[in-house]
């Protein structure tokens, strides 16, 4: 059965105990919560075990914690993006998170040299290493500006480092948007890695695309939902919001999600 998490990254203003409270109040099965939240929580308390145990509380799972990295800048930036994603493997350990989002780029694949993909996947078979030793995986988020912006470079990326400790993390509307005109066949052919899943969608426009509910946007969501059911997935999906009204967004996505998978009792 599918599990519904929130992503933390609309309530970035709002301290995360709060967050994760309210997730839980709406009926959520999980918390995905961005970096800014366990940074800034970890600085207020010094340590991360408290933060387990309150999500916990709330009946709450935390599958996944959401950084980005670059790894094909500068010899810093790449250190520094390692760097960070040791930390990161040390957070998810102490909160029990099995899964590390990863960005790992900052152009498209189309715009990437051979050095620089090689330099990408040279840092995450390193940290893929670390993460698998620890039970934990990184999964690379399919997304515009990333080395894994079509099915077939996600593809080419994790065969290139060819580690259990890295899989996909599909959004689905992204790779639709991005020009992947088949959401179904993009899901059974990334199906196989794909270890989380981010949900929303929106409505395209020259000056800037616009989030709106899943029924009022460009993709069929009812379609994908349909077919990701009739799966054996048994992992997340985590819904983003990035619009006006977060809380009354996050109640309406859940909702709608329910009622497509067939679990209107939550």
């Amino acid at each position: 059965m599918v599990k519904i998490s929130l992503c933390s990254i609309r309530f970035r203003e709002q301290p995360i105990e709060q967050v994760v409270k309210q997730t839980a109040q709406l009926g959520y099965d999980g918390t995905e919560i961005v970096i800014d939240h366990l940074e800034n929580y970890l600085k207020r308390k010094g340590e991360l075990e408290s933060l387990r145990d309150f999500v916990h509380s709330q009946g709450l799972e935390m599958p996944i914690i959401s950084p980005a990295f670059n790894f094909i800048g500068t010899a810093e930036e790449r250190k520094e993006s390692i760097d960070k994603a040791y930390r990161c493997i040390g957070y998810a350990e102490m909160l029990g998170a099995s899964l590390i989002r990863a960005f790992v780029s900052n152009v498209g694949s189309a715009e990437a040299t051979e050095s620089q993909w090689n330099q990408c996947v040279s840092a995450l078979k390193e940290i893929s290493a670390a993460a698998y030793a620890k039970g934990i995986a990184f999964a690379i988020e399919t997304h515009p500006q990333q080395l894994m912006d079509t099915v077939q470079t996600t593809l080419e990326l994790i065969g290139r480092v060819n580690s259990p400790g890295l899989q996909v993390l599909l959004d689905i509307w992204h790779l639709f948007n991005e020009g992947e005109a088949d959401p179904i066949k993009a899901l059974h052919t990334l199906y196989p890695y794909t270890v989380h899943i981010h949900a929303k969608n929106m409505i395209r426009h020259p000056e800037g695309n616009k989030i709106v509910y899943f029924e009022e946007g460009d993709m069929n969501y009812p379609s994908f939902l349909e077919v990701l059911k009739s799966t054996d997935y048994d992992r997340f999906l985590s819904v983003e919001w990035f619009g006006q009204e977060p809380w009354a967004a996050a109640e309406h996505e859940l909702a709608y999600l329910r009622r497509f998978l067939g679990e209107e009792n939550g």
